[in-house]
């Protein structure tokens, strides 16, 4: 072959052409920037739209309706899903994988803009945000103070001023939220009395403030041929200026301290943090929170180490009272996931070595082989660099899963370099001839792996973007392994090797050894070939294991769609009671915490009052302490926490383990009319509490709370000149103010609210009692409209624009998800809903539906190509056939290592078995590529070609397939704290497939082929 005869006659050139690809790969190594998962970009698009004082039925029809309206035109669109809630529209639309994101962002932001003057005056603008994978807190810190000597306000007001700004300059960083501390606010409270008495309202005083408070440009004039702008400034320099503006009322004016109360206060607070140290047992209330979001393509190791760096230095610059502290970092999981995997990859490799070192007894045919590892790896991060891929625990997993196969190619070369070596051939020849004579072979073994993974890379799916840079990444490794096999170790065997056989002590009894198994071998062989009907009953036999254990062990397997991490966080959500107050959620929290800290694994516990749904939402997360150091799985943990807090009266609760708040289980029922729809929720919630793995199980139907109803009294409205429109926007201002000016003081900006006194509308009389100043002169609510309690909507629903309740859930500790999801199908397809209502599949239950599909196809199209290559390679229509055959019987070694585990089919055990294709043919390639060889040179029958080609490539056969094994054990024995149950499933399915197709290929695929052979001979 001209590679490997060039290699051998020019190794200085040789030596030179590799070191460049390793002295790339090494200065790519330093560069390639670190994650846990490779960027995926997900055409997932949020709109939201604040519209404060709305409740969710305005919200539908004013904003949610409209908008939807004018995105549905969008093409590429998959799902659009609203929710409108109270003051809040949330809108997600989710496009096509094929859709670029950015494209789909400003197709949905151009549209957005289109409706924006259709939609309520006080509305503020929509904000349109491209959904991003790595969108989710990659840090959390507390800034706290001592409650003595600093109050919230100062805590924000250094948050916001000084600290947030430094976090946000980071390299990588997308967003800094803050949550917690209070937010100063002007206030200016008046009371419905005075209010009456001087013939004003919340809006009048309003309008007055902002024209009074202002700088504007007066124009210019020119001096002596200079240009001089004239400007008033008429902003308040200070509160008590502001109390001496003059009102104009009835009759003259007062001033504004005469008709309302000016207060330096704050923001009214909408969501408080929490923290408990249950190692110190130490509790801080009086904090502020930082959640930092990462782009998606930042480096998150990168990111968080200049996180650490900036510390120290906040720390030393913070005024007395204060502290700030790290409680969460999720580069440290990341870190170590990607290190144990790198630490398993390279623990593969020298286990790897090990059992080449035992098979070749001699350290220098060892080491021709065991360096086309490093060799190929370290060449493999160039190409990773110039395709902008990451070290994360897909791309290593790659490398690690690739270990043996990287070898194999140079076992099958050596190991034919040595058999010319034994001829008498001196080692140039001996290289020369030995590489040239399996280079079909070898070519045909990484091709078939090649095609295996080109299905797996260019998979269309969530499962199949997620898997791209694995399936590169194993790609380029095995193209520089049959490289290196070509071009290294036949250098090397040229040079290195021993020009007579030196066999030590320790190698001839491994020779011994191998002589004797061969022996034991070639008898079994020449039984099972002894006439044609046994070959036939032997296939029979395994055909018949295959099929029960399929019929048996399969089925007992599990199913779901990613396996549990053990990364000790966990998140509790409480939902209480629709209206309750931050105060009256935060005392049940307490209850909830003291279960919580009553566990010795919990080391923190950091809670965080109200959300973007209400006051009376709360999410608590609870970090355990090292895994190394309790005995209990997170999943196990939060089994224990749902039994424990199911006893809280009052609240709706649900445990995960993992700080997520997506549900694994979703379903979505659709239906034309809201009140036909929500009338089957009873029966379905019911049903649904039934089912056995099922925890915490929710829908987004919610009985509304009380609210004050007006109703307007339409006659007296035309009478008095208003509209309803009008008598709703009174109520409105002065229920929740309006935000009339803005307060500078130091360069920094204060919202001025004129509002009503808190305790002015707190009964049904009080509202009606509120003054209404129309064109023909004063009245009441209660002359305008009728004041009655009703029962309010919470939220409203929408998918595909069409009302829809969602069900939500997850399978308990040790229940697969697919398990789970068969009982919610029972259960929806008992309905027996009407034409007009029907149900879909969402979540983690949806992507594994789509994922089955996805590596269904893949998995037809590598066998596919697999069968093409091995026909054109081979020259044959029948013998890829023969094959292949090892492919299907290769599951039972499968199957039975997962059941004895205890490993789930799940995405990265399916991944494995579409990797087996192109391992478990490579070993029936060479044996049958030697078998046609002998036939055709020296003229044997098959039977006779057989018997001398499967003993004679018996021991290359054991060592790739040993080498596979071992190179994957580090993984299946879950070394490594961080992400095993990620690499445990891949482990498992290619030791177990190995195993068995190493022996169907011994002596099924010589069955086979001897039986078939006049087919062959005929074609």
């Amino acid at each position: 072959m001209f590679l490997s005869n060039l290699a051998i006659k020019k190794p200085v050139m040789t030596t030179m052409f590799i070191l460049v690809f390793i002295l790339f790969g090494v200065l790519a190594y330093f560069d390639i920037p670190i994650d846990l998962f490779p960027e995926v970009n997900i055409p997932y698009i949020s709109i939201n739209t604040v519209y404060q004082g709305a409740g969710p039925k305005e919200i539908e029809t004013q904003i949610t309706d409209k908008i939807e309206e004018k995105i549905a035109t969008i093409s590429g669109i998959d799902m659009i899903e609203s929710y409108s809630m109270q003051n809040l529209s949330m809108i997600w639309v989710k496009f096509d994988l094929a859709k670029d994101p950015d494209i789909a962002n400003q197709e949905i932001k151009d549209k957005v803009n289109t409706v924006i003057a259709l939609l309520p005056e006080n509305a503020e603008q929509p904000t349109v945000e491209k959904f991003e994978m790595g969108s989710f807190p990659i840090m959390e810190l507390i800034l706290t103070g001592e409650s003595q000597s600093v109050t919230d306000r100062e805590l924000f007001e250094y948050a916001e001023n000084n600290i947030k700004d430094r976090f946000a300059q980071i390299e990588g960083v997308a967003r800094v939220d803050l949550k917690g501390g209070k937010e100063r606010e002007i206030r200016i409270e008046t009371n419905n009395k005075a209010l009456f008495e001087n013939n004003l309202t919340i809006n009048t005083i309003g309008s007055v403030v902002s024209a009074n408070n202002s700088e504007i440009s007066a124009g210019f004039y020119i001096s002596q041929g200079m240009e001089i702008s004239l400007k008033t400034d008429s902003e308040f320099q200070s509160l008590e200026e502001l109390s001496e503006l003059e009102i104009p009322i009835l009759g003259g004016t007062k001033k504004l301290k005469e008709i309302a109360k000016i207060i330096d206060g704050n923001k009214d607070v909408r969501n408080k943090s929490i923290f408990y140290n249950n190692i110190s047992k130490e509790m801080k209330k009086n904090i502020v929170k930082f959640e930092i979001l990462k782009s998606s393509d930042a480096n998150s190791v990168a990111l968080a180490k200049e996180v650490h760096k900036l510390l120290p230095k906040l720390e030393e610059s913070l005024p007395a009272g204060m502290s700030i502290e790290l409680l969460y970092d999720n580069s440290v999981f990341i870190k170590s996931s990607v290190d144990d995997t790198l630490s398993n990859l390279l623990l593969g490799i020298l286990l790897t070595g090990l059992v080449l070192f035992l098979f070749l007894h001699d350290w220098r045919s060892t080491l021709i082989v065991a360096l086309s590892m490093p060799t190929s790896i370290i060449s493999t991060f160039m190409v990773m660099k110039i395709a902008g891929f990451s070290f994360n625990m897909l791309s290593l997993m790659g490398l690690s899963t690739a270990v043996g196969v990287l070898v194999s190619n140079s076992i099958v070369v050596l190991e034919n370099i040595f058999r010319f070596k034994y001829m008498g051939k001196n080692n140039k020849e001996a290289a020369s001839k030995g590489t040239g004579q399996v280079a079909t072979a070898v070519i045909a073994s990484t091709t078939t792996n090649l095609v295996v993974f080109l299905p797996i890379a260019s998979m269309t799916s969530m499962a199949g973007q997620f898997f791209k840079e694995f399936a590169l990444t194993v790609s380029f490794a095995t193209i520089f392994s049959l490289i290196m096999s070509f071009t290294l170790t036949p250098m090397l065997a040229s040079l290195i090797l021993p020009k007579k056989e030196k066999v030590n002590a320790l190698g001839k009894l491994i020779e011994s050894f191998f002589h004797k198994f061969e022996g034991f071998y070639t008898k079994i062989l020449k039984s099972l070939l002894k006439n044609k009907l046994r070959p036939i009953l032997f296939g029979f036999v395994m055909f018949a294991i295959m099929i029960a254990v399929m019929m048996t062990v399969a089925p007992q397997l599990g199913f779901e769609f990613v396996p549990e991490f053990d990364e000790g966080d966990l998140m509790i959500k409480a939902e209480l009671p629709q209206g309750y107050s931050l105060e009256r959620t935060a005392e049940k929290l307490q209850e909830i915490e003291n279960i919580i800290l009553s566990h010795k694994e919990v080391k923190q516990v950091l809670t965080t009052l109200g959300a973007s749904k209400g006051t009376h939402i709360g999410l608590t997360a609870v970090k355990l302490i090292d895994a190394t150091q309790r005995n209990i799985k997170t999943s196990a943990m939060n089994q224990i926490f749902i039994e424990e807090l199911s006893k809280v009266s009052n609240a709706k609760i649900s445990c995960r383990p993992n700080r997520e708040e997506q549900n694994p289980v979703e379903y979505i029922v659709i239906g034309a009319e809201k009140e036909k729809l929500e009338s089957y929720i009873p029966e379905i919630n019911r049903k649904m509490k039934e089912i056995s793995g099922l925890i915490n199980y929710d829908t987004s139907f919610r009985t509304g709370k009380p609210e004050l109803t007006l109703i307007p009294k339409r006659r007296m409205l035309s009478e008095t000149g208003m509209s309803a429109f009008d008598l709703a926007m009174t109520v409105r201002s002065a229920s929740e103010g309006i935000i009339s000016s803005v307060f500078r003081e130091k360069g920094m900006e204060y919202d001025i609210r004129v509002c009503l006194e808190d305790a002015e509308i707190d009964t049904p009389e009080e509202l009606g009692a509120l003054t209404v100043i129309t064109p023909t002169g004063k009245y009441t609510i209660s002359q305008l409209a009728d004041v009655t309690f009703t029962e309010g909507i919470t939220q409203i629903m929408h998918r595909d624009k069409l009302p829809c309740v969602k069900i939500t859930g997850g399978p308990a500790s040790g229940i697969p998800l697919g398990n789970v999801t068969k009982e919610i199908e029972k259960v929806l397809v008992s309905m027996n809903f009407p034409s007009d209502i029907f149900y879909k599949q969402g979540g983690d239950a949806e992507m594994m539906q789509e994922t089955n599909i996805d590596m269904a196809m893949a998995f037809i199209i590598a066998i596919v190509l697999t069968y093409m290559l091995l026909a054109s390679i081979l020259e044959s229509f029948f013998t890829p056939f023969l094959i292949l055959t090892t492919l299907p019987m290769a599951t039972i070694g499968v199957f039975i290592l997962m059941f004895i585990t205890g490993t789930t089919m799940n995405l990265f055990s399916m991944m494995a078995v579409i990797m087996l294709i192109g391992l478990v043919v490579n070993d029936a390639i060479l044996i049958l590529d030697y078998t046609k060889l002998l036939i055709r040179t020296k003229g044997l029958s098959v039977k006779e070609a057989l018997i001398e080609a499967c003993p004679t490539k018996m021991k290359a056969v054991l060592m790739t397939s040993m080498a596979i094994i071992l190179g994957m054990m580090p993984m299946a024995l879950g070394f490594g704290s961080s992400g095993k149950e990620m690499r445990i499933p891949m482990a498992m399915v290619q030791i177990g497939g190995m195993a068995t197709s190493t022996i169907l290929t011994l002596l099924l695929i010589p069955s086979l082929y001897y039986v078939f052979s006049k087919k062959e001979k005929e074609e």
